[in-house]
């Protein structure tokens, strides 16, 4: 019985592992605190490595601080839902967010955007298909 077993969940073992693939992205970050105005000013340079097998045309960048720019985004909406007013009832200045962003690709501005349901996340037209 037990040699049924494996033979069972062998192939299915083998079929879980192909087509695996994750994409890789490395960061250099250089950020300055002006603890004055409570400001972090800085950039971020990114190599992504694109292991998928699609060519891509877009990537899409998580910007987490927005999640607290607005009553609209999901984290409101998560922390009201748990009975949480204490966001709802913050002022604009217990908040943070990004702005200012631009983006370049080996130097080349990159057209954006931010997702049409969230300003959380924002894509980024790729100036060449990235293989």
């Amino acid at each position: 019985m037990k040699y049924i077993l494996a033979l069972l969940f062998l192939p299915f073992t083998m079929f879980a592992q192909q087509g695996y693939w994750q994409q890789q992205v490395d960061y250099i970050i250089e950020v300055e605190l002006n603890d004055e105005d409570h400001v972090l000013e800085g950039f971020i340079t990114m190599q992504y490595k694109n292991n998928s097998p699609n060519t891509l045309n877009h990537i899409y960048i998580h910007l987490w601080p927005n999640a607290y720019r607005n009553h609209e985004s999901a984290l409101a909406d998560q922390l009201l839902e748990n009975s949480d007013p204490s966001f709802r009832f913050s002022k604009l200045s217990q908040r943070g967010f990004i702005d200012k962003l631009s983006f370049k690709l080996n130097a080349e501005a990159c057209v954006w955007k931010y997702d049409s349901n969230s300003i959380e996340i924002a894509k980024l037209e790729l100036n060449e298909p990235l293989a």
